[in-house]
């Protein structure tokens, strides 16, 4: 997409403007500061005017989708854009785009730069006449570029980014162990456990062993679920022919059976989550409801037959440390407060989007609730809020998985890759963990510690040794 604009130019008459910001582009503005103030810079818009005009055109008479007046002194500097373009109607993204490069020359002196990136991409937002660099389209989703072009922006250069080359070395010592999809765990031995549909996997010493029925003292079990407790040891939950089986890892390829021949009350009862609170009580979640088992051995099935729930498929379920558990079914989100009570939020009750809730995550006071590519907080006097993604520096990414990192940051595996937010959620940029094209999907990730990385992407599971 080509959307031409117009070069700076010198107004000759002494005058002075004052701060005129239209109310309809005023958060392009605000980011723009914010954006500088990240990175060091202070802007003023003291004498910033922002007007609309139709059918602007660059010196040459090409239709223009901006234009930038400004004196030496910088007492006038009038930023025209022509809102009856195609660059207004396209997205947020671009009408960003183009308002940052208008800024760029009004507030920053920049002026404009065609030079290429080795894929043949602009280097700079400042490019004279293609200003797709960061687009969200129905056919592509380049918004992962956004940190690049804004540091090119504000600095007058940036460092080649990972993206412009896909042949680029990522500078991490990266494993792969194998070619499955994967949730993975790191229990209190230090053991990397892993499952796929039919199996238990662990990493220790170097090596990579199947746990079964041969060489453990497990059944042959499938739709293998694992977890762990507050003492981050390993359980196991799997279907058996006439049952099924949870065990708990004692050590090496040892098992304590604590429930065998499992029957659970209405019927076939698949797991999809499974997780142990800080009251060791366990939870499964199917497409019908809930099981609780708690730490004395009683088991109760809650569904929408014998309680408010709903009847959904159950996504996920977390705990924390203070015996709450939370969980996902369908487009709610549920609290337990630890006994058979469950508070339940929609897009009925709160700010909750109608559909795509996925990943949950306790964090302090709270929890971070995902749905696609939007990030929310759940406080625990019942509050809500939105993270502003824009502002956080990640516009547009699937979020694929929620955790912590050993200093207790946020991480998020999204389909652009590793990525860690700061206490002040606002998250890192785009190539700082980047492990490849073909490694950028995450859906779940450990870690070993301060500088080792175990994750998943749909493909592969792998090691990353952080320590470039």
């Amino acid at each position: 997409m080509a959307i031409f604009l117009l070069g700076c130019e010198k107004e000759k008459t002494p005058i002075s403007t004052s701060e005129n910001i239209p109310d309809v582009v005023k958060e392009y503005v605000d980011r723009f500061r914010l954006e500088a103030s990240v990175r060091g810079i202070e802007i003023s818009t003291k004498h910033l005017t922002i007007e609309f005009e139709d059918g602007l055109a660059g010196n040459n008479g090409t239709p223009a989708s901006g234009s930038c007046t400004f004196n030496d002194e910088r007492t006038i500097t009038i930023v025209k854009l022509d809102t009856t373009k195609i660059w207004w109607k396209f997205s947020d993204m671009l009408r960003e785009a183009v308002i940052f490069h208008e800024l760029g020359h009004c507030l920053l002196s920049r002026s404009h730069l065609d030079d290429e990136l080795p894929d043949g991409t602009p280097k700079s937002m400042m490019h004279s006449s293609d200003i797709s660099f960061y687009v969200l389209s129905p056919h592509e989703n380049k918004t992962f570029r956004r940190d690049y072009y804004l540091d090119e922006l504000f600095h007058g250069g940036a460092e080649e980014p990972c993206w412009a080359n896909n042949n680029v070395d990522t500078g991490f010592n990266i494993t792969v162990v194998g070619n499955f999809q994967s949730n993975v765990h790191r229990d209190h031995q230090s053991v990397i456990w892993t499952t796929s549909f039919q199996s238990l996997h662990k990493y220790q010493n170097g090596f990579m062993t199947t746990i079964d029925e041969i060489n453990s003292n497990l059944p042959l079990i499938s739709n293998v679920k694992i977890a762990l407790d507050r003492f981050d040891s390993l359980w196991v939950w799997g279907k058996t022919d006439d049952g099924f089986i949870i065990a708990k890892h004692k050590n090496e390829n040892e098992f304590e059976i604590v429930y065998n021949h499992l029957s659970l009350p209405n019927g076939p009862f698949d797991v999809r989550v499974f997780n142990i609170d800080s009251r060791d009580q366990l939870w499964f979640g199917n497409f019908e409801g809930l099981i609780k088992i708690s730490n004395t051995g009683i088991v109760k099935h809650f569904n929408q037959d014998n309680s408010s729930l709903p009847k959904d498929p159950v996504v996920t379920i977390s705990s924390d440390g203070n015996g709450n558990v939370y969980y996902v079914s369908g487009n709610n989100f549920i609290h337990n407060p630890g006994d058979d009570s469950f508070e339940i939020f929609n897009s009925n009750n709160s700010i909750l989007p109608r559909q795509g809730l996925n990943k949950m995550l306790p964090h302090k006071e709270g929890v971070y609730i995902s749905s696609r590519a939007r990030l929310f907080f759940y406080d625990k006097d019942g509050s809500f809020r939105r993270i502003d993604m824009i502002r956080a520096n990640m516009p547009q990414s699937r979020i694929n998985y929620l955790g912590h990192n050993p200093q207790g940051n946020i991480v998020l595996g999204t389909e652009h890759g590793l990525r860690v937010m700061d206490e002040n959620e606002r998250i890192s940029n785009y190539c700082e963990y980047y492990f490849g094209e073909a490694r950028k999907d995450i859906i779940s990730l450990v870690f070993e510690d301060n500088h080792t990385i175990w994750a998943s992407t749909f493909q592969d599971f792998f090691k990353v040794e952080l320590q470039r």
